[in-house]
């Protein structure tokens, strides 16, 4: 489906430094950036982009926080298996369309050191015939210092790129790093476009981040999936490891009224999620690849009028659930905000399973026409196999 983004009024950190659609102008060949890609070594990955699920512009996989940002029309095509990650497959990519402006992703390094951009990227006849690289540092104003090339040379076959930050120190554990790509050479056209896939983001670890073994909830288990309900789209995940979502069949929004409970990485209270009645069923996918030994922890209240009880199954095929093997199937919830948590560590199928999801079905007080529950800092945790 194709989206259009009115640009109207850009954030700070996208305009600075940006006039306009970027002039064509003769590239220096001594910043060219060369075809070869690098090879990450120790680094991990740290952000990724297949462009196969969810909101196109929202990563697969990221540590938290990561985003891409374009001014221009975007929506996606047949992607490659160039670079492709964590078993993803050629899928979607992301369309840029002409006339073209930059586009911004956004790459946050906490804990991480070293970060290296990966990307696949090809053209049509149209496209813009070159992407001009810099990043910054303070989110707001965008350099190419220190960088070895900056200019992509785009053809209309698609080729792997890296670019590696590891001699930018300020790129390191920075929460306000990013990577901004112009056009140039062609973005002015009225038809043509770039295409990008498999955008990944690999760093070096400097301390224990989410998706780390040691929580101080869970001993030596791992964070495969986080919601804190902070971002800017509610039910997206803070953190995930792939593959998580979740979903609701009525009305719902963030309230401002969170809770530290189970809260990661120092999170703040800030958001939490409002399911409102009359209630409908609540699923959250929660893939457990590579992880057994599962279990799931939240934090949950209701209002006055809010469905009183919590009613919990599970699927292991993504599309049937049920409760069998639960040591509590029901939760009451009450007015002020409880950590629950849900035991799957006996549950046959739970782990190891890309189908694996729970479903939340409300009753007592859940056709009120007023109330809601509400929900924050949910994770899902396991050992890794």
């Amino acid at each position: 489906m194709r989206r259009l983004l009115q640009q109207v009024c850009l954030p700070l950190f996208l305009m600075a430094g940006l006039t306009g659609c970027v002039k064509d102008r003769v590239s220096d060949a001594s910043v060219i950036v060369p075809k070869d890609p690098i090879d990450p070594g120790d680094r991990e990955l740290i952000h990724y982009w297949d462009f196969n699920s969810g909101s196109l512009l929202n990563p697969g996989f990221t540590i938290g926080a990561g985003q891409i940002v374009t001014g221009d029309a975007y929506d996606d095509t047949e992607g490659t298996l160039l670079n492709s990650r964590r078993g993803s497959d050629s899928g979607k990519a992301l369309r840029v369309r002409n006339p073209s402006t930059y586009m911004v992703i956004k790459a946050p390094t906490k804990g991480y050191k070293s970060p290296l951009l990966t990307f696949a990227v090809m053209r049509t006849s149209n496209g813009a015939r070159e992407n001009i690289i810099e990043y910054t540092t303070d989110g707001a104003t965008f350099i190419s210092d220190g960088i070895t090339g900056k200019v992509v040379n785009v053809s209309t076959e698609w080729i792997v790129y890296s670019v590696d930050f590891a001699k930018i120190a300020a790129a390191d554990d920075n929460p306000d790093f990013a990577i901004r790509f112009t056009f140039n050479v062609g973005n002015t056209n009225a038809s043509g476009n770039n295409r990008y896939d498999n955008i990944t983001i690999d760093a070096l670890k400097i301390d224990s981040v989410p998706g780390e073994p040691v929580d101080t909830l869970t001993g030596n288990d791992s964070l495969i999936h986080y919601w804190n309900f902070n971002g800017t789209a509610v039910m997206d995940p803070a953190f995930t490891t792939g593959g998580a979502a979740m979903s609701y069949g009525a009305a719902f929004d963030p309230v401002n009224e969170g809770s530290v409970l189970n809260a990661r990485n120092n999170d703040a209270a800030g958001n939490a999620l409002r399911l409102r009645n009359p209630a409908a069923d609540f699923f959250v996918k929660i893939p457990t690849t590579g992880f057994k030994d599962i279990k799931v922890k939240y934090v949950v209240m209701r209002t006055g009028n809010g469905a009183r009880t919590n009613n919990i199954y599970y699927t292991l095929d993504g599309s049937n659930y049920i409760n069998t093997g639960l040591e509590q199937s029901s939760y009451s919830v009450t007015e002020s905000f409880v950590l629950e948590e849900l035991d799957f560590s006996t549950i046959p199928g739970a782990g190891n399973n890309p189908d694996f999801g729970i479903k939340i079905v409300f009753s007592d007080g859940h056709d009120n026409t007023s109330g809601n529950n509400r929900y924050d800092n949910w994770t899902v945790e396991g050992k890794p196999l």
